[in-house]
């Protein structure tokens, strides 16, 4: 298990990295097509984008443990989980360091996230990539057609707009 203060320095690195790569200036925009993934849950499934968007808009939340800002938005995640699931929407953490699945179990349970949360280690952080994520939380709303209608660093301001009626 690796000590907080380094999993907070392998986090900055990683953050760094990607700014240095370019990835901030080719950020997707709204319109853009959302990159596909298939990735694992704490369960052990699988979940594709493309089956999530068959259901309705999903919330991508790139995050990692130790980000106080994902922390203190784990309430209004859970309210809009449970005031939208029923409409479509599904709400997606993404740990995009390549933090351990134990540490993430226990993130998920001490904290009480009721949205589905990614392990897959490694192809977590290939997605991250391919949204050109820089740092935490980076959140990603995916329409039912796959295209981007939200990219920003704080909560969209009005999810209903993109629910079915």
């Amino acid at each position: 298990m690796i000590p907080n203060l380094q999993r907070l320095k392998l986090g900055i690195l990683l953050c760094l990295l990607f700014a240095m790569s370019g990835a901030y200036a080719a950020a997707p925009k709204p319109g853009d097509t959302a990159p596909g993934f298939s990735l694992k849950t704490l369960t052990g499934s699988t979940v594709s984008l493309a089956q999530l968007t068959q259901q309705g808009p999903v919330m991508l939340v790139f995050y990692e443990t130790q980000c106080v800002y994902c922390f203190a938005h784990i309430g209004e995640f859970n309210a809009l989980h449970d005031k939208y699931h029923r409409k479509g929407l599904s709400i997606v953490a993404i740990n995009y360091t390549g933090e351990y699945i134990t540490d993430i179990k226990a993130y998920a349970r001490d904290n009480g996230l009721k949205y589905t949360v990614i392990t897959d280690k490694l192809p977590s952080i290939d997605v991250a990539e391919a949204y050109h994520v820089v740092g935490s939380p980076t959140i990603v709303v995916v329409d039912s057609n796959g295209k981007i209608v939200f990219y920003g660093y704080t909560l969209p301001p009005d999810i209903t707009r993109w629910l079915k009626s």
